[in-house]
């Protein structure tokens, strides 16, 4: 068995939105975004969004869950 590459997809941080094209990055806090409906007056945070092979160099492997006799 192969060691899962060091991307995006397999990084403890990342979080799948969009089925096998991208996700977001949850590594640091979310940064504030302006992109609100036109008349909205507010401002909220976001979270980057990094495509499934991307690396950014805080790559930290998932952890690995061990099997409970029973499920």
């Amino acid at each position: 068995m192969t060691a899962p590459r060091e991307s995006c997809s397999s990084c403890r941080f990342f979080r799948e939105t969009q089925r096998g094209i991208h996700g977001e990055c949850h590594r640091h806090a979310p940064v504030l975004s302006s992109e609100a409906p036109l008349g909205v007056q507010y401002q909220y945070g976001r979270y980057p969004l990094e495509s499934l092979g991307g690396w950014c160099g805080d790559y930290q492997a998932r952890p690995v869950r061990k099997a409970v006799p029973g499920e």
